[in-house]
């Protein structure tokens, strides 16, 4: 498999982006220069697609019916897929799915759909890498809404990593702390909102990262004249394997849907399973100005675009047929999935499918790149953790 340097993407054309506005530009200096570690990435994206209503109203905006299937799509919603892989001595050690949704009239949303590692990274990167992803989305995008929901879970994208003995787990809060300082560098002109249903307000400010402030709003809060009117499938966006999207789901199942107002969506959200009995979900978002997106020749110089079904179909590979249950195995798994992509790629797509990541940011006194437990893996187990101060249930 081809690699290329950092320093020498082009595209079809053959000419060369500007160094700061490529991705591995982005990645390479999120790292020290000190930094003693030289990794592989890979980056599969596929193009927009006609997608359902996010809204389970489908009352914002008119409907059209796909004539294949019979589906509802609104005609100005796309969906475009993008995964991030890395490697270091010939295994994955961090993956992170983003789907990034466009609209006719409205900012775009970046919905980090999956983050997962494996325990076998030699150091720390996970923060910093993912903060600089997204910062690059952010510039593909010209700026949205990052939007994601914590919660703790073994592995979301790696099977059998969470038992290899490698794997450092965080519990629920320690998880939503995490996705914080991610975000954090992200947040100087933007809005950051997180969400803990069940946890008092004063308790959520504990999270925040030193010397920032973020609203303790849920998702599809403008105000609380507005929440106690407004039906919660107006302005709660329904995402892939979401808690909130599931109760939706229920809600409409059931015939409560079109009664369920704002406010009472989230008052019984408290009581979920998903939300209660020792288990903390914490919904974030970061809105940012919109501004000019990306050029699109720009955008596409790294990384393989792909069909919508080949991204599908790739991924699903990944989580249903890996195993990184050993350094060894893991080994074997990453080259196998590596080359059954690469089988799919033409031969320009094979080029710009794996580069090379060194690391070249600035000294910035930082512990990236230490082994640190507390910070090294991102996806947990289900396990409450510190004192929780949660709401008093209303009269």
């Amino acid at each position: 498999m081809d690699l290329v340097p950092a320093s020498t993407m082009e595209d079809a054309n053959g000419s060369k982006a500007p160094a700061s506005s490529t991705l591995s530009h982005f990645l390479s200096s999120s790292l020290p220069l000190s930094h003693p570690h030289k990794y592989t990435a890979h980056y599969l994206i596929s193009p927009p697609s006609p997608y359902p209503s996010l809204y389970l109203s489908r009352s914002l905006e008119p409907q059209h019916e796909d004539a294949t299937n019979g589906t509802l799509y609104q005609p100005h919603t796309t969906c475009q897929r993008h995964l991030i892989l890395l490697s270091h001595a010939q295994k994955f050690i961090y993956a992170l799915e983003v789907l990034i949704y466009r609209f006719h009239s409205s900012p775009p949303i970046i919905f980090v759909s999956k983050a997962d590692t494996t325990g076998y990274s030699p150091a720390s990167i996970t923060r910093p890498i993912t903060t600089a992803f997204l910062r690059y989305l952010l510039q593909l995008t010209g700026g949205g809404t990052i939007q994601l929901f914590a919660r703790s879970q073994g592995q979301y994208i790696f099977p059998a990593s969470a038992h290899n003995g490698k794997k450092r787990i965080l519990d629920d809060p320690a998880l939503i702390k995490w996705w914080l300082r991610v975000l954090a560098p992200l947040n100087s002109n933007g809005t950051g909102r997180v969400y803990i249903p069940g946890v008092d307000k004063h308790k959520i400010r504990s999270y925040f990262p030193a010397g920032q402030e973020w609203e303790c709003k849920p998702p599809g809060f403008t105000s609380e004249d507005a929440s106690r009117t407004v039906l919660a499938s107006e302005v709660i966006p329904v995402f892939p394997d979401d808690p909130k999207a599931r109760f939706l789901h229920d809600l409409d199942d059931d015939d409560h849907l079109p009664l369920t107002t704002l406010d009472k969506f989230w008052a019984m959200m408290e009581h979920r399973q998903e939300c209660s009995s020792g288990h903390l979900v914490g919904f974030i978002s970061l809105s940012q100005p919109v501004t000019q997106p990306l050029e699109e020749e720009i955008a596409r110089q790294e990384g393989a675009l792909v069909s919508e079904e080949e991204f599908i179909d790739a991924f699903d590979r990944l989580l249903d047929e890996g195993d990184f249950g050993s350094e060894e195995i893991a080994v074997v798994e990453t080259g196998k999935w590596l080359e059954s992509v690469d089988k799919m790629l033409v031969a320009e797509k094979r080029v710009k499918w794996g580069f090379e990541l060194v690391p070249c940011g600035v000294e910035n006194g930082d512990e990236v790149g230490r082994k640190r437990v507390a910070e090294e893996e991102v996806k947990p187990v289900n396990q409450l953790g510190g004192m929780l101060v949660r709401k008093k249930p209303k009269k």
